[in-house]
């Protein structure tokens, strides 16, 4: 067992307020489960391994044919086997999720991270972790060269602790995932470093913040980091007359932008769920979709964006040659907004799965759209259209759409039917095949 898992395990278990149970190790990848008063733990070893006895052993220790000398037992050999350590490979994943972890162990714990060379993923959700354990953990991510992946969702990180982090991927250029999900990170958390941290660093391919009340400010601080920075309307004109001799421009309602500036080109993964954001974030997002050609995955439901907002975003979408997952749930578009949205996704060549749960309302010219969109895609496979109450003749057009389609491998439409849809679909055998 590893000298950080053994650390782990001997200070949980030298606690007398608890008492940690090794109940089983999982066959397929190794992991012990243990339980204890306040949940259950996940230590994944790959070393560990359950003795025909019932009882829990590193298997980096094998038995010898050699035996010990004891006077106590007859002609000098003791029945039990001489046990030797051999060379395995070491432990990677470190999965502590709902250990209840405490200051004491998160302060053994960063010691050993601070130097640690085999830990490549660690999970320290839901363990009520506040700032100051998250702060050492911080520290220790400045020296360590190893850890990909820190999942720390579920917890009670705030302003301190989350721009301790900030600080440290600024300096670390190892670290692939960050995964801060449901956490209490407010408008003041994270900032003033996330932009700044963000484009500095070109090693983060996923950051997870939904379910934190980041607000629209530190969003766009985050966003400005992810794209070229977009000029002033003012520096647009002086573009399009220094350029007039050269180039032709249409209207001036293209997004200019300012390559000049370090940007961040590599992150691939942001999930921004019920973070609070605005139309005053929308344009910034639609700004960074524009250009972006790294991001792929984009989560952005359960926000308070109006009609306004949703169209920045479709005029986004449409210049958008990246994105394959796009998550739009619970954001209310009217008929303008939903249509200029579908047809930004006609327009895509990439999207693979788009979620509008409780987006769209009942009009009928949005099903019709929705019937271009099946029709034409050729790389749509995950359709969500639930809780959205499409209405005839538009969700007709639809319904036979669906039946020349030969991409969407799912689609929901749960609670999105009306009586009138009953009657029409019923009409529509074909596509129910």
């Amino acid at each position: 067992m590893s000298a950080l898992l053994h650390l782990f395990l001997a200070n949980i278990v030298s606690q007398r307020s608890r008492k940690v149970v090794c109940l089983v190790v999982r066959s397929h990848d190794g992991t012990l489960i243990c339980s204890h008063p306040s949940g259950t733990a996940y230590l994944a070893g790959f070393n560990i391994v359950e003795t025909p006895g019932g009882s829990f052993m590193d298997s980096t220790l094998t038995l010898q044919n050699a035996y010990t000398t004891d006077d106590n037992t007859a002609g000098g050999r003791s029945s039990e086997p001489i046990s030797k350590s051999k060379h395995a490979a070491p432990i990677r994943v470190l999965d502590l999720r709902g250990s209840h972890v405490d200051m004491d162990i998160m302060t053994q714990l960063s010691r050993g991270l601070s130097t640690n060379r085999f830990i490549t993923t660690l999970s320290l959700s839901g363990n009520h972790l506040e700032d100051a354990a998250v702060a050492l953990l911080a520290s220790a991510l400045m020296h360590n060269g190893c850890l990909l992946e820190l999942t720390l969702s579920y917890n009670a990180i705030g302003e301190i602790g989350s721009t301790a982090l900030a600080k440290a991927l600024a300096t670390n250029s190892h670290l692939r995932v960050l995964d801060l999900m449901h956490n209490r990170i407010g408008r003041d958390g994270i900032t003033p470093w996330l932009g700044d941290t963000m484009r500095a660093n070109y090693a983060l391919r996923e950051l997870k913040l939904s379910h934190n009340a980041i607000g629209d400010k530190t969003t766009i601080d985050l966003l400005q980091s992810l794209s070229p920075k977009a000029l002033t309307e003012e520096e647009k004109l002086k573009a399009r007359l220094s350029n007039r001799r050269h180039t032709t421009m249409s209207d001036g309602s293209g997004d200019s932008h300012n390559d000049s500036g370090p940007f961040n080109s590599t992150l691939r993964t942001l999930l921004l769920s019920n973070t609070g954001i605005s139309d005053e974030t929308s344009t910034h997002l639609a700004h960074m979709l524009s250009h972006t050609r790294s991001l792929t995955y984009l989560d952005i439901s359960c926000n308070n964006f109006t009609s306004e907002g949703n169209m920045s975003i479709a005029r986004g979408l449409q210049r958008n040659a990246s994105i394959r997952y796009l998550n739009y749930r619970e954001n209310k578009l009217d008929e303008v907004a939903a249509l200029a949205t579908v047809r930004a996704l006609k327009a895509s060549s990439f999207l693979e799965t788009a979620l509008f749960q409780d987006c769209l309302g009942g009009e009928s010219i949005v099903g019709s759209a929705l019937g271009q969109l099946v029709k034409t895609t050729r790389t749509l496979v995950t359709l969500d259209l639930s809780h959205c109450p499409l209405e005839p003749p538009g969700v007709v057009e639809f319904y036979y759409a669906l039946a020349d389609n030969t991409s969407l491998r799912r689609i929901d439409l749960v609670s999105s039917r009306t009586a009138r849809q009953e009657f029409w679909q019923s009409r529509c055998s074909k596509t129910r095949r």
